[in-house]
């Protein structure tokens, strides 16, 4: 990534790169809607921005609790001379809790989903909880920071506590497409609704004999 005339003060994304070529390559230059837990300058933004949200019509929705200046300075560059109308219809930056600002979202709506912001376990739980159902079939969900232990910021758990239970409880509806320092998942078909449904139509099917006819 060209880091000319961009303010970044640090760089925690590069090393998922090969994380998101893989699991997002699919959906470069189509109009696809994305959502971001936990922005800090932007980095990912830019990125996701400059390779992947290449569409006109494609938008990202960015939640931190405090946007840094240097985020808007960022994106901004991206996007260029556009009008705000324009770069707001591409990027749109909600600030607050995530916990509050995710039930107000749409539901079904994004393709992919990147949760990157509080590393608490509960935090993160909430964030896959809500966010999940914000999320289409056979879209994608992306957590940062899986293996993430510091002893020094670790008093309220860690990422991996919460996203073994998310993983536990929706592994009906979730594919693994990436388990190493960060977790990938697709989100798919309910198994356990089509399971159900197999085994209605399959009882349906059991054709009873007739009634013996009294003569």
């Amino acid at each position: 990534m060209d880091e000319a005339g961009f303010e970044f003060t640090a760089d925690w994304f590069s090393n998922s790169l090969p994380n998101f070529e893989k699991n997002l390559s699919g959906y470069r230059g189509r109009p696809v809607r994305f959502l971001e837990i936990g922005s800090f300058e932007g980095r990912s933004t830019v990125w996701l921005l400059q390779n992947i949200l290449t569409h006109p019509a494609s938008k990202i929705v960015c939640i931190d609790v405090a946007f840094r200046p240097a985020f808007f300075r960022n994106v901004r560059k991206v996007l260029g001379s556009q009008p705000w109308w324009k770069r707001f219809a591409r990027v749109e930056a909600l600030a607050g809790q995530s916990v509050a600002l995710l039930p107000t979202l749409p539901a079904n709506a994004f393709d992919f989903i990147y949760v990157d912001g509080s590393h608490s376990d509960t935090a993160v739980l909430q964030d896959a909880v809500l966010s999940f159902s914000l999320l289409k079939e056979g879209g994608v969900i992306g957590f940062d920071d899986y293996l993430w232990d510091n002893p020094e910021h670790n008093r309220f758990g860690t990422p991996k506590i919460a996203i073994d239970a998310f993983t536990s409880v929706y592994a009906h509806q979730i594919e693994t497409l990436t388990l190493d320092y960060q977790a990938w998942f697709r989100k798919v078909k309910d198994k356990r609704a089509v399971a159900s449904v197999v085994k209605q139509e399959s009882a349906e099917m059991i054709v009873m004999p007739p009634a013996a006819s009294v003569s």
